[in-house]
């Protein structure tokens, strides 16, 4: 039989798919008494919105497996993303879905803005959505987020010790007043801004002596590819093994290890062969024999060229977190050429601070559209054009730099430029009809012709 997961999810990214075929883990014994769905919703097929059965006035995205049947009790994962787009991680990890038997759900309510008190109502209402509606194993619910959605993921646990994990990616929160926390899994992006603040949250979790792992991986400021998810699928797998809300499947760990020794085996750097050690140990103990892996990892560690490698990286991370402090002082006091030289310079590192200045990058980035969306609200037309600037110096390929850029002209009553910043948003890849046409700034533009044709190609 197969082993169904389910997945609630609330902001989204992008798909890819496995690059190495794995066994499909095995169904729960049929239970006697089942929660049936109430209509027909077809496996298999991405529903971008389906209203929530205790509140109309929610929706989601939801995908059920192939395989789905309501003759067994599935587990459910809920993800969140910043801009409650429910569909767009469901398209990224549908084929994921299917390979381990999960139900995908991606609420299309919870988006950065809300407090948390709001957030924490909407997770309440979708985890007992997949209880009610769903054929679903309350043992086994787990929550997953994004950037602001990680942070709604990460409170919403807090409050929820009997979840089965809770999966974080480009964000976390401070864990200095949290008490109890489901095994919690981390993605942190090489790339992304936010990497130091996610990297950190594993320090913290030890000490709070709470399950936790961290995954680096090769990205951005964004929902983990596939191949990299894959690992949070694996992660529920054997946490539910682990409570015994699930037996322990024998093939599924082998699969699992025969992964992760290929990677193992390409590894040169001290600190990689350390962490995936480590990771392999933490993933899988108390359901498998971890000793000759944790008898690795203390090899590893009292050896001088892990330490020399562990201190490289230490200094590295201090001297990022001394330039983002630094960065955050200049945008009052650096004007546009200077901007101009030290963005080039970051491009052009290679060498093993390469990855710390595309962070930094990001950090400029999203430092920009702060400081620039605040001057714009009030008027400040004159700020707002130097932080725009610097914003698409760091980041050029945004479309929120050209859509701030056209809230800034429609506010200063150049309704030309306004449209044509507009369009570069649109072609950048703005395909938000509903955020243009609420947007404030461009009441004005409601009877402009060319604004309206940009509306209507959407």
């Amino acid at each position: 039989m197969k082993f169904l997961t389910v997945i609630i999810i609330a902001f989204g990214i992008f798909s890819s798919s496995c690059s190495e075929r794995k066994p499909k883990t095995e169904a729960t014994t049929p239970a006697a008494e089942q929660s049936p769905v109430k209509e027909q919703l077809k496996a298999g097929e991405i529903i971008s919105a389906v209203a929530c059965s205790n509140d109309a006035a929610q929706t989601y995205s939801l995908y059920l497996p192939s395989t789905y049947s309501d003759s067994v009790k599935y587990p459910v994962i809920i993800f969140f993303d910043p801009h409650g787009s429910g569909s767009f991680p469901l398209s990224k990890y549908k084929s994921l879905a299917d390979q381990f038997g999960t139900i995908l759900m991606g609420s299309n309510n919870s988006k950065n803005g809300l407090q948390f008190d709001q957030t924490n109502a909407i997770v309440n209402s979708l985890i007992t959505e997949a209880s009610t509606r769903f054929s679903s194993d309350m043992r086994r619910i787990s929550l997953a987020g994004f950037s602001g959605g990680s942070k709604v993921a990460l409170v919403a646990a807090s409050n929820h010790p009997e979840l089965l994990s809770v999966i974080y990616c480009g964000a976390a929160i401070p864990f200095g007043n949290i008490q109890q926390l489901p095994p919690a899994l981390g993605f942190a992006g090489e790339k992304d801004m936010n990497y130091l603040e996610v990297m950190a949250s594993s320090s913290e979790l030890e000490q709070k002596k709470i399950i936790h792992h961290v995954i680096e991986w090769k990205g951005k400021h964004e929902w983990p590819d596939s191949s990299a998810f894959e690992e949070a699928f694996y992660w529920c797998s054997f946490s539910a093994m682990r409570s015994k809300s699930f037996p322990v499947n024998r093939e599924l760990i082998s699969a699992f290890l025969r992964k992760e020794n290929k990677t193992l085996s390409a590894l040169h750097r001290s600190r990689d062969q350390y962490n995936l050690n480590k990771k392999i140990s933490v993933f899988l103990r108390g359901i498998a024999d971890v000793s000759s892996y944790e008898q690795k990892t203390s090899a590893i560690q009292k050896s001088e060229l892990f330490k020399s490698e562990m201190q490289k990286q230490q200094n590295n991370l201090q001297l990022e977190s001394r330039l983002k402090q630094n960065y955050g002082e200049c945008f009052g006091s650096k004007d546009l050429n200077w901007w101009k030289t030290e963005i080039a310079r970051m491009r052009t590192i290679k060498n093993d601070q390469e990855m710390m200045y595309q962070r930094l990058l990001g950090y400029l980035s999203l430092a920009s559209y702060s400081y620039s969306n605040n001057a714009i609200k009030q008027n400040n037309f004159s700020s707002a054009e130097q932080f725009l600037a610097i914003y698409k110096l760091a980041d050029p390929e945004n479309s929120e730099q050209p859509f701030l850029t056209a809230c800034m002209f429609a506010r200063q009553g150049n309704d030309a430029k306004a449209v044509e910043a507009l369009g570069e948003a649109v072609r950048l890849g703005l395909k938000d009809k509903a955020k243009i046409e609420s947007e404030e700034s461009f009441s004005g533009l409601h009877s402009n012709a060319e604004f309206n044709r940009l509306l209507s190609g959407l």
